[in-house]
């Protein structure tokens, strides 16, 4: 009603105003002419028509200047909602990529290995997993090239003669000191295995290298994959043996854990999500072909060449996937700073230790802040309670183990790292450069019993301790 009224004010004035300017503009004759002569009709049209066009064309220039305004504002609009949502998948997409980043991981298919001494809780050796116990009088003092070459062997022999398709892989030496000799050792024990076992159609020279970088072997691995992104698997190999430099082998009072001790492992790990493609048919053999085969018979059947399973055959590589199905997820640790003072280093190891759980899949990663607050306070709540833990693997530092139990107990864990724990050092003794190695190889196997997942918790130096989860697959 106000915009009608508005319009006929509006209105009224400009016919005013035309009659002004008509009654100055006009000729005096011209318009004692209209009025003599009686003409109304053309009078009325003179005063209101170009008055009632004028404001005709004004409204309809503000309507469409304000349909466009409109609509300029509609399409700012949507396109800030569009860049807000653009925006907020981009930040989905970066966070999923970062979680994925962070829960990368390697797949543990089986181990072998040589020790002194076979855990208790390690009954017997099924399948995925085989220890063989070793006598300690035979290996002491012999030195170390004896001591690890007959060893390894002994492994190999173990590993080679599970599947044909293990002689292709890489196999990746563990090591503090990447000396020379010790590939030496290892090429010398795996042609002694050959040799032993009688076996056919292998490489003529086997691929032995050093994993390189320093710190745990998850952590090694992952990024050895991730570099290499065409190698399906790698035969990981950590031996050494102190005792076979040792002249005394029972020192008087001498802690067990001082002791020099002996170990040979080997790890088959594989990248996450090795599989055959979808579909693939598996390859037919070659025919056998000579000079008396008709031309028309000579055509051979196509062998694929399946991407990422490196130099393995592909006749070869169903069998792989049937014998060793996926075990264990070994997956990203965590490093917790080390102080002087105990409040201190608890903390940073339950902080670490919160992170390793969401590393390995076991409790969801944070919530974005933008959520809901209800479900901030839901997970705030569950993430009191920690993931059930099977057991766990450390190296028995004296200093370090209360501030470990002080951590597991802040993240209200029910494991108890006294009775559900294997101390390496301990029962093993000072293995040297296997130790690492060695420790995951008693957390995959003790992860696999359990189907649980297996916290391993390892001193770097005295500043740094490490924190990994091994879970099942």
């Amino acid at each position: 009603m106000a915009k009608a009224l508005q319009f006929l004010f509006f209105f009224a004035v400009l016919i005013v105003v035309w009659c002004v300017v008509l009654l100055f503009a006009l000729p005096e004759e011209q318009l004692e002419g209209l009025l003599r002569e009686n003409l109304l009709p053309s009078l009325a049209a003179l005063l209101v028509l170009p008055p009632f066009f004028v404001v005709t064309a004004l409204k309809t220039s503000f309507w469409a200047w304000g349909w466009r305004k409109k609509r300029a504002e509609k399409r700012a609009e949507a396109k800030k909602i569009a860049e807000q949502q653009a925006a907020q998948e981009a930040a989905r997409l970066e966070r999923q990529r970062k979680h994925a980043l962070r829960r990368a991981h390697v797949e543990c298919r089986a181990t072998w290995a040589a020790l002194l001494e076979i855990p208790d809780w390690c009954e017997g050796n099924s399948a995925p997993y085989v220890l063989e116990s070793l006598d300690a009088r035979k290996i002491q003092g012999v030195g170390r090239e004896a001591a690890l070459t007959s060893s390894l062997q002994l492994v190999f022999e173990m590993v080679l003669f599970k599947c044909e398709a293990l002689p292709f892989l890489t196999v990746m030496l563990v090591t503090d000191n990447p000396i020379q000799n010790q590939k030496l050792w290892a090429e010398k024990a795996w042609q002694q295995a050959v040799e032993a076992i009688e076996l056919e159609n292998i490489p003529a020279h086997p691929d032995f290298e050093i994993l390189t970088g320093s710190g745990s072997i998850s952590d090694r691995v992952i990024a050895l994959f991730e570099q290499n992104p065409d190698l399906p698997a790698v035969l990981l190999v950590g031996m050494d043996s102190p005792l076979a430099e040792a002249d005394d082998l029972e020192e008087p009072n001498q802690p067990k854990h001082r002791k020099p001790g002996h170990a040979a492992v080997a790890l088959l790990l594989s990248r996450s999500g090795l599989a055959i493609p979808e579909g693939a048919q598996p390859p037919k053999p070659k025919r056998v072909i000579d000079d008396w085969t008709p031309f028309w018979e000579r055509e051979e059947a196509h062998v694929p060449d399946w991407p990422g399973w490196g130099r393995i055959p592909p006749m070869m590589r169903p069998g792989f996937l049937e014998k060793f199905p996926p075990l264990v997820a070994l997956t990203r640790p965590r490093q917790a700073a080390m102080s002087e003072r105990p409040s201190i280093s608890t903390r940073n190891l339950q902080q670490a230790l919160d992170e390793a759980f969401i590393d390995a899949a076991l409790r969801d990663p944070p919530i974005d802040e933008n959520e809901n607050s209800q479900k901030k306070a839901d997970a705030d709540q569950d993430e009191q309670i920690a993931p059930e833990i099977g057991w766990m693997v450390h190296d028995g530092d004296a200093n370090r183990f209360p501030l470990v139990a002080g951590a597991l107990c802040g993240c209200r864990s029910d494991l108890n790292p006294i009775a559900q724990a294997s101390d390496v050092l301990q029962e093993q003794g000072d293995v040297g450069a296997a130790h690492n190695a060695l420790m995951q190889a008693l957390a995959l196997i003790r992860a696999a019993q359990l189907k649980l997942p297996v916290l391993v918790v390892e001193t770097l130096d005295k500043d740094k301790t490490t924190i990994a989860f091994v879970r099942p697959c």
